[in-house]
């Protein structure tokens, strides 16, 4: 169990870096080497949690997706509780003005 933990915890340090430096570099100027040297970890360590490019751009693409689909689910469970047309649209821009800030 413990070991499922740490490596549950050091998959999400791979992905939250690797997801830094595709913001900071594009996502086709970075290879898996870079982000090995950017973890100070061997190209085999980050080969066994993701042994291609594409298997680390999905699993961030997946939780970008799990992220913004709660954030859309809570939204529509707050609108629903507003009647008037004027009233949702204000609701529905604080929102979305509010998470922008995030």
């Amino acid at each position: 169990m413990a070991r499922t933990k740490r490596e549950a915890g050091f998959k999400n340090k791979i992905i939250v870096a690797a997801a830094q430096l595709i913001v900071e570099h594009g996502v086709t100027n970075i290879s898996l080497l870079d982000i090995a040297k950017s973890l100070s970890i061997s190209p085999g360590t980050l080969f066994y949690y993701f042994p291609s490019k594409g298997d680390l751009i999905f699993e961030i693409s997946q939780r970008h997706i799990e992220r913004i689909s709660e954030k859309i689910m809570h939204w529509v469970s707050l609108i629903a509780t507003v009647k008037d047309p004027v009233s949702i649209l204000e609701s529905v821009m604080k929102l979305f003005l509010s998470t922008r800030q995030e």
